[in-house]
């Protein structure tokens, strides 16, 4: 009955085409100018990193491929192109369309990154080009790229400097399939999901470095999560791939095993084990379209479920383990990497669960393809509301639970940090629980929280008392730790103080001014200008002022105008400091336009004119 509502459907892929000769230079020539096409646009140019990258990406292929067609025509050899489609690819790529189509209608950035992807595609390609060409002699040219590039960019991005390591994942997934290969059923084959082995190899580098900055790993899994059909659209990209090939039972078994622990958790705990939701919405995305590579998990239906519920079981634990190695609850960079790590271990434990698949009792039992479907549908509807409207969401429920339970505190703090320091959300219970929050967390060492902390005492806001005194000390100490931000909060309330000896912020503030932050030059001008008096004083302050004066600092150029009108550290210049008002005056500073206009105009012999 199930297979007359869903059919099987089964997809013959066509037959393989050689094309002529001469398509094999065209078709390398033809890649190389698209990548290094990407080089025109303004996004590229902009980034010497980005554009360094695909110029060293771009170089490297073209003389592999140099000296492949070098070598190919000294043996007399002519190297081939087949055109060779796989539906296998064909559908998991229309299974990512599906999901960067809601991704991208429902947070901007998204389609930026889609032109990241096409950059990308023609390195993956002309990859594809030389380890075939290597191998075989003969390029199969088909979609084989496109759910490679398609699946890495789904799981993670790099920050613009450091696009050379998003290439460098491609590349290391095409090199892991081509080198890393074992015998199973008779035929050679890849150990590692290629996407999963080059995304985990990253992680791990990242984690070991302490640098998970440089990923954009917390920003996907935010903005996945962004529209309320998020998890749908997932589903639906899922089902695409999931009704063609017999893949569903691993999604199943993740899904199930999932919900299970985190309902064991609830029931012993009375919280929720992942905050927020039952399956935060990248786990969802990686038990749907990361592990259901049909050529690195088991082929039978048991091998297939115990495969799902160990990556399930393995994000679990992965969660936990990462979040003490990162200093949970303050380490939600840290802990994003749970859906990756598990894949590549469980690859190399395939052939033991298609063994368990295979034993007596196991091999008798068959699962339809439709059933599946079905049943991880309707187990889909059930917990849905657990994912999109899940109770731990609401900073309230985390203010009991904490309050009931030490343990769920850790729980309070996420929620803290996601909805009321980057949602702004549930603005009542935020206050409630922002100075228990805020305490435990400057007590940590989490500077940004202590910036926060600091900010809630200087002015009195919500729960807290103000105590400038207190607030000093917790800007200053997230200060020289590099959080430029409380630099200036406690250099602007010490401008607005009668101590002008205090001078902590002077450090942050001048290393930001080093590295071209103009507001940071400044308020660092200002603040050594309450105690000027040596020369050595005044030329700081001149310094910095100068460096910080322009239209989108006005205060800087008047202050420094007015140091020239008065010759005050510096040889009087009227002209200067007119030119200097005047670029005030072109920043919205009125005060500045009458200045300029009430000084004296210089005169020409004056001396201080230029």
């Amino acid at each position: 009955m199930v297979s007359a509502i869903l059919p099987t459907v089964n997809i013959t892929a066509p037959a393989p085409a050689m094309l002529a000769r001469p398509w094999a230079g065209r078709l390398a020539a033809l890649f190389v100018v698209a990548q290094l096409a990407f080089l025109a646009l303004p996004r590229f140019r902009a980034s010497m990193g980005m554009w360094a990258a695909v110029v060293g990406a771009t170089v490297v292929c073209a003389l592999g491929l140099g000296l492949l067609f070098r070598a190919a025509a000294k043996s007399g050899r002519a190297l081939e192109v087949e055109w060779r489609p796989r539906a296998t690819h064909g559908f998991q790529a229309i299974a990512q369309t599906i999901v960067y189509a809601y991704w991208a209608y429902s947070y901007a950035p998204t389609r930026e990154q889609l032109l990241f992807m096409a950059a990308q595609l023609p390195f993956a390609y002309l990859l594809d080009m030389l380890l075939g060409w290597r191998r075989y002699g003969r390029f199969r040219l088909g979609f084989g790229p496109l759910p490679v590039v398609g699946s890495i960019n789904l799981f993670l991005w790099m920050i613009d400097a450091f696009f050379a390591v998003q290439l460098a994942m491609i590349a290391a997934a095409y090199l892991s399939r081509e080198f890393i290969q074992w015998s199973r059923a008779g035929q050679r084959r890849h150990i590692f999901n290629p996407s999963a082995f080059a995304l985990t190899a990253v992680a791990l580098v990242l984690l070991a470095l302490e640098r998970t900055d440089l990923a954009r790993g917390q920003e996907i899994a935010g903005s996945l999560g962004v529209g309320p059909y998020c998890y749908d659209a997932i589903l639906l990209g899922g089902l695409v791939v999931q009704i063609m090939f017999p893949v569903v039972l691993t999604t199943l078994g993740a899904f199930a095993t999932l919900f299970g622990l985190g309902a064991l958790y609830a029931a012993l705990t009375g919280g929720v084990y992942f905050v927020d939701t039952a399956a935060p919405v990248a786990v969802f995305l990686g038990m749907t379209l990361l592990i259901t590579d049909p050529a690195t998990s088991p082929t039978n239906p048991l091998g297939k479920l115990i495969y799902g519920a160990l990556y399930g079981a393995g994000v679990f634990a992965l969660y936990t383990l990462l979040g003490v190695y990162g200093g949970a609850p303050w380490a939600a960079e840290v802990t994003y990497f749970d859906k990756l790590l598990a894949v590549p271990v469980l690859n190399l434990l395939v052939p033991v669960m298609q063994r368990l698949g295979e034993v007596g009792w196991a091999r008798a039992r068959t699962i339809s393809r439709p059933f599946a479907v079905v049943l991880y549908l309707a187990l889909y509807l059930i917990g849905r509301p657990q994912l999109v409207a899940n109770e731990g969401r609401d900073v309230g429920f985390w203010n009991a639970a904490c309050a009931a339970d030490e343990d769920n505190c850790h729980g309070l703090a996420v929620a803290y940090q996601a909805r009321c320091m980057s949602e702004r959300r549930d603005i009542a219970f935020c206050e409630a629980a922002a100075p228990k929050v805020l305490e435990a967390g400057c007590a940590a060492d989490v500077l940004p929280i202590c910036e926060r902390l600091g900010a809630h005492l200087l002015a009195g806001t919500g729960s807290f008392t103000q105590d400038p005194d207190r607030a000093g000390e917790v800007l200053t100490r997230a200060c020289s730790g590099g959080v430029v931000s409380a630099c200036f909060r406690h250099g602007k309330h010490l401008l607005g103080g009668s101590d002008p000896t205090n001078r902590s912020p002077e450090a942050g503030l001048e290393e930001a001014c080093d590295e071209a932050d103009s507001a940071a030059c400044e308020l660092l001008g200002l603040l050594i200008d309450r105690y000027a008096q040596s020369p050595t004083d005044h030329g700081r302050v001149i310094h910095a002022l100068t460096r910080g004066c322009g239209e989108s600092q006005p205060v800087a150029c008047a202050h420094l105008a007015h140091r020239f009108a008065q010759g005050r550290g510096v040889p009087r210049d009227l002209a200067r400091a007119h030119r200097l008002l005047e670029t005030a005056c072109a920043g919205g500073m009125e005060p500045a336009c009458r200045m300029a206009k009430s000084l004296p105009t210089p005169h020409p012999r004056t001396p201080g004119v230029e």
